[in-house]
């Protein structure tokens, strides 16, 4: 038998010890009860909660991907059982990514960061839009299923569905709290954390599809295995070759970084070769 509280309990002591909860907060494993009951009888189950039970209970890595692996099985088997995917639109349409033409990106920051074994880590973004109409969310996307994300500010995150036109692309909602109209700002910050279980190509790049006044760009190299080489690159699509790169420095913290004013459309990124 699993013990809730127990479980509440070790879960708050990760969350006491990492920062990422005051221990001032003395009641946290109470309040952890309700969250960490729903996830263990299988009802709601958050990637945020996922990654909490991996991280405190010190889980290795061939748990970890076998664990993320089911979660995502069992929501393509049952969209509504664990909170992943998103309702159907009306009449029963399937949900699709707010439209462009609804809001505009005017400040766009990414940050890559690679782990010691030269995988993607984490990667987290920060953007500030303008509503052009009614907005009631912002969708993120990216072309991997191989990842969760996690909101910091702007929003909550809502329900995650591969995108009904282009279904190697994934969507994620962040819903406002209250409703943008036309003319006014939201500043949004969330995670991506990734599971990839091999090594995907050794690329960060970024579509762009509407020009944005100031665009940042900033991949982390783990000390431990550090590239030869890197590349800051143009493609015409994902699936070409670069059109045009120059070799970017890496700095002592094994960091790449540029920054782009009045960036036009297109594909930009950094590419880099291990040997």
């Amino acid at each position: 038998m699993i013990h809730q509280r127990a479980v509440a309990q070790v879960v708050a002591e990760y969350l006491w010890e990492t920062g990422q909860v005051d221990d001032a907060v003395t009641d946290l494993p109470r309040r952890l009860r309700d969250r960490i009951s729903r996830a263990l009888a299988g009802t709601s189950l958050s990637t945020e909660t996922l990654r909490w039970f991996i991280e405190a209970f010190d889980m290795n890595q061939i748990h970890a991907d076998s664990l993320w692996n089911r979660y995502r099985n069992d929501a393509a088997r049952a969209p509504s059982g664990v909170g992943i995917y998103a309702p159907p639109g009306n009449n029963g349409e399937p949900r699709r990514p707010v439209s462009r033409a609804d809001y505009r990106v005017r400040t766009l920051d990414e940050f890559h960061q690679l782990g010691p074994d030269g995988l993607p880590n984490v990667h987290q973004t920060y953007v500030v839009i303008e509503a052009l109409a009614r907005l009631e969310r912002y969708t993120f996307q990216f072309d991997t299923d191989h990842a969760s994300v996690e909101v910091l500010r702007g929003g909550t995150r809502g329900a995650s569905y591969p995108n009904p036109d282009r279904p190697e692309i994934w969507a994620v909602d962040i819903e406002f709290a209250d409703a943008l109209t036309p003319g006014e700002t939201a500043a949004l910050e969330y995670r991506t954390f990734f599971h990839y279980p091999g090594a995907p190509e050794p690329v960060f790049r970024r579509i762009i599809l509407d020009a944005i006044p100031a665009v940042t760009m900033e991949v982390r190299f783990n000390e431990a295995r550090l590239p030869a080489r890197v590349w800051w690159s143009t493609w015409e699509s994902i699936d070409s070759h670069a059109i045009d790169e120059s070799v970017t420095p890496v700095d002592r913290g094994g960091t790449a970084h540029r920054f782009l004013e009045n960036t036009p459309p297109g594909i930009f990124g950094f590419r880099w070769a291990w040997e």
